[in-house]
């Protein structure tokens, strides 16, 4: 039998309403080498039931308590046979059936990578509109402004091993964490394809993370602290600022931060200086 290339997992909890939808998706795929972890938090409707009638040795089960969809995730990680790794919502699906044949092209291109695209938006969320695609090609300075889809992400299980799984204090950002640490490790590889349907109704898609929030700029500092210098990181200046001098902040925190704050205003300085030269 050949070695597992994808590991797809799914986190459910009472999830049957949308499972099969989800997992016909896969399913459907021209490409069949991966396995399906389905992570439950012991559901109480027929998601289990759903998930065993499929009857096939590439889905496996694990159903027992976890401390969130992030907990599972970790989970599937530690489980996964796959040399890449897929996270899919229990109530999103893959786009079409060439998914993960197109992928498996790139990953054989890139291994020790991580992979992304595009997702389709069905319902209206507050970072963006029914119908409309999500979201193209990232930079550094857009990934710092806001995420990546983790439904339109692959990555390979050696960058997992180099960077960390999903922090788990993260109740809601976790993934936004683990991608602004992915992006300042390897730069990834886009492909303009739409990938998966994402389906509004999920707590990341309202909710805030009060706690990725408060530690969003320290980490950018520890993340990406040998590029600070980069141009990109001077549009956030002036909210690290007003971020500095509102927040009640460990010593050790609030100096790193002033710090980060010095080298983004020497920075801006030293542009504006090219700048006006140029002008002259």
């Amino acid at each position: 039998m050949d070695k597992v290339f994808f590991t797809i997992i799914i986190p459910t909890f009472n999830s049957s309403n949308t499972l099969k939808e989800c997992l016909d998706s896969v399913f459907f795929q021209t490409f069949t080498n991966y396995e399906i972890l389905i992570i439950d938090g012991l559901s109480t409707d027929k998601t289990i039931l759903i998930a065993n009638s499929y009857n096939d040795k590439r889905v496996k089960i694990i159903s027992e308590t976890d401390n969130g969809v992030y907990d599972a995730m970790n989970k599937g990680i530690e489980l996964s046979q796959g040399d890449w790794l897929y996270f899919l919502g229990s109530d999103d699906s893959l786009y079409n059936s060439d998914v993960l044949g197109k992928i498996h092209k790139l990953c054989l291109l890139h291994p020790n990578n991580w992979i992304y695209g595009n997702v389709s938006i069905n319902g209206n969320i507050p970072w963006a509109i029914n119908k409309s695609v999500y979201d193209g090609e990232f930079n550094l300075q857009k990934i710092i402004e806001r995420n990546i889809c983790h439904q339109s992400v692959f990555y390979s299980k050696s960058l997992l091993t180099s960077i960390g799984n999903y922090n788990l204090k993260f109740k809601i950002c976790a993934d936004y964490d683990l991608n602004l640490r992915a992006y300042s490790f390897k730069k990834p590889i886009y492909i303009n394809e739409i990938l998966a349907e994402f389906n509004n109704g999920g707590i990341s898609s309202y909710e805030k993370d009060e706690i990725f929030q408060n530690e969003y700029y320290s980490n950018l500092f520890k993340y990406f602290r040998n590029i600070l210098y980069k141009s990109a990181f001077i549009n956030i200046k002036e909210e690290l600022r007003k971020y500095i001098f509102t927040k009640e902040l460990h010593v050790c925190n609030k100096v790193k931060l002033y710090i980060f704050y010095f080298i983004l205003s020497l920075k801006q300085k030293i542009k504006m200086h090219s700048f006006k030269r140029i002008a002259t």
